[in-house]
């Protein structure tokens, strides 16, 4: 694995979660993201994080390289009958994905 290699990692402690704030928003700025992608809309379009609303079920996707945050999805996952789905965080539901990696083509390659 070479070093600018990203990890990734789910989280879905809603402490865990929270601390993202700092760097997220230094990831949205350095971005110049969507509104929709601020750390503060997302954590207020999930509703009550602390508990399982609907059955819903906090997921973020995080991807760092050499310990820095470079990507996120914010989702949560739930049941709809037997199936168990993903969504966005975000209400956006057409483009989540390409609006996140916009977000992250957006900060450039390593170093800038």
């Amino acid at each position: 694995m070479t070093t600018d290699a990203v990890t990734h990692e789910v989280i879905s402690d809603v402490q865990a979660f929270r601390a993202l704030e700092p760097e997220w928003s230094a990831l949205w700025h350095k971005a110049k993201g969507e509104h929709f992608q601020t750390f503060a809309y997302c954590h207020g379009s999930h509703g009550s994080l602390d508990a399982t609303v609907d059955g819903r079920k906090l997921q973020c996707v995080v991807g760092r390289r050499q310990g820095r945050l470079v990507a996120l999805w914010p989702l949560v996952m739930y049941r709809n009958s037997p199936v168990l789905r993903s969504a966005s965080i975000s209400p956006i539901r057409i483009g989540d994905w390409r609006a996140t990696g916009c977000a992250r083509a957006r900060a450039g390659p390593p170093g800038q």
